[in-house]
């Protein structure tokens, strides 16, 4: 990705020579088989916290993975309204549904938009010409969310995709993917 070799240096900075300790969260390991935790250096310090906060990496939610995400995203957001690090590039950028174009297709981004339309049922809703929804399976850690209604301004994360069609859309998988702005 964009900006990685960066958050490379900046994690080997912070843990280079130091004794970590994980803090696991409901699944070990993605379907990749990547390690999911939470770092901490002996000190206290919350590493996954410290990248966020310069810049140097992105909340991606993995469900049941949820602990502390809220904390992350509050972290995230100061990031981004500062500039720092990754926000301050084209790439990283958070985007408006009008600056949408095929070079971003497959890309993780966020967008921040006002609802234009809400679908039926309740799992979908638009933000100009991007639709965003709630597959199926993940529609359960939405139950208990405060649901989007229109001319709500929201910030959407997830990957960037075109339908047969070609309609734009974005697929949430949870709650913390929606963040409401107003």
């Amino acid at each position: 990705e964009p900006y990685g070799q960066q958050a490379h240096k900046t994690l080997r900075t912070l843990i280079s020579g130091q004794q970590v300790r994980l803090h696991f969260d409901k699944e070990l390991k993605d379907k990749y088989g990547r390690t999911l935790a939470h770092v901490y250096l002996r000190d206290g310090t919350w590493v996954n916290e410290e990248m966020l906060r310069l810049g140097s990496a992105c909340v991606y939610t993995f469900a049941p993975n949820l602990d502390k995400v809220e904390a992350m995203i509050a972290v995230e957001q100061h990031a981004i309204q500062a500039n720092q690090g990754m926000w301050k590039t084209a790439r990283w950028k958070v985007l408006k549904p009008a600056q949408l174009d095929t070079s971003l297709l497959g890309q993780f981004r966020l967008v921040k938009g006002k609802v234009t339309a809400k679908g039926k049922p309740a799992w979908q809703f638009s933000l100009g010409k991007l639709r965003v929804s709630v597959p199926r399976k993940y529609r359960h850690l939405f139950e208990r969310v405060k649901q989007v209604g229109t001319k709500d301004e929201v910030l959407v994360r997830g990957r960037l995709r075109m339908s047969k069609k070609g309609q734009w859309y974005l697929s949430v998988h949870t709650a913390s993917d929606v963040l409401h702005l107003n």
